[in-house]
């Protein structure tokens, strides 16, 4: 499992004492719960030494009718938005602005089948692969500058 999202699922139980499941939902999943699939990522060039990772992570947030999923979705979104859109780090696997990454964008869906959906999107950045060279032994110069 990815690492932020790990963070996030545990943001979230802070925020929400019901049950998560990951990956993969049971048939028979217990009402009020939470389900957080893997996500979406699409890959970008970032700087010279870094690329880019966009991730979009759609959460699906169970309960006894669409009207109280919706509202414990939108305290979920209110408890990221008052949080700065931050996620803070626990374990330091993650590379990230201090110790938080952020959210760049929450959005609250609503269905008529029992739950909402709550989307996030976040960018990460991973360093490239440099490949090893062997050092120089030594340089000489045989002739002096030309002009």
């Amino acid at each position: 499992m990815n690492s932020e999202v790990k963070l996030i699922g545990e943001f979230l139980t802070k925020n929400l004492d019901v049950p998560i499941y990951i990956d993969e939902l049971e048939p028979n999943h217990e009402i009020p719960s939470i389900y957080i699939p893997q996500p979406s990522v699409t890959n970008g060039i970032d700087t010279v030494s870094t690329y880019n990772l966009s991730y979009t992570l759609n959460i699906k947030v169970f309960h006894t009718s669409s009207v109280h999923a919706l509202e414990e979705t939108e305290k979920l979104a209110d408890a990221i938005r008052n949080n700065r859109m931050l996620i803070t780090i626990v374990d330091g696997t993650v590379q990230s602005i201090g110790n938080s990454f952020i959210i760049r964008n929450v959005e609250v869906r609503g269905s008529n089948q029992n739950f909402a959906s709550l989307i996030l999107n976040w960018s990460s950045r991973y360093q490239y692969t440099k490949p090893e060279f062997p050092p120089l032994k030594g340089v000489g110069i045989n002739n002096g500058v030309k002009r």
